[in-house]
């Protein structure tokens, strides 16, 4: 405190990589430290002065979306993913009419951690990036309840390469490299 010089009990600190930031907060969320009987509040620090819980609305992503060749099979994909977490689901993206593999996939892991770690880790032929959290269905723009009027406002084409940026840029960002800040308080 600026007024008492008494310590508020937070502390920021800076991860090398975002996979290390979760397995910290894995670990050491609810933990006592030295004498204090209070647990450790382990959060995501967006920017300074902000944090993410690790519990409630905005739950560390732990699923990530690959490319994978049409003829992989979900099991084959739990089996390469499996060296970096364990896994919850994997799931084959396929075509509705056709049944056919659209040649992509998600991949939940239990912990977040794992999901980093096969981002980082998992080799470029994969194009990894973290899947953004499933929207509530009446939440989506164009749904109008259980009409079909304008699903094209409401499906994503998961086959098109991603572009980030521009349309020059296909190379998803590099959040491995990022340091990545957690938030000690108690």
């Amino acid at each position: 405190d600026r007024n008492t010089q008494e310590k508020k009990g937070i502390a920021y600190i800076k991860f090398e990589k975002a996979s290390e930031a979760h397995i910290a907060m894995e670990k050491l969320h609810g933990e006592t430290v030295g004498g204090d009987s209070k647990p450790l509040k382990v959060l995501l620090a967006d920017n300074k002065g902000q944090s993410r819980s690790v519990s409630g609305e905005t739950k560390p992503r732990a699923r990530i979306f690959i490319l994978v060749s049409k003829s992989s099979s979900s099991e084959e994909v739990e089996e390469e993913f499996s060296k970096f977490g364990e896994i919850d689901h994997v799931q084959i993206l396929t075509d509705r009419s056709t049944g056919e593999s659209k040649g992509c996939a998600y991949v939940k892991f239990v912990k977040p951690s794992a999901a980093f770690m096969a981002l980082e880790q998992c080799g470029e032929k994969y194009r990894a990036v973290i899947a953004e959290p499933r929207v509530p269905r009446d939440s989506r723009p164009g749904y109008a309840g259980d009409s079909r009027e304008n699903t094209a406002a409401r499906h994503v084409d998961h086959t098109r390469r991603p572009t980030y940026g521009n349309s020059y840029n296909t190379q998803p960002p590099d959040i491995s490299q990022q340091p990545t800040t957690i938030t000690c308080s108690t």
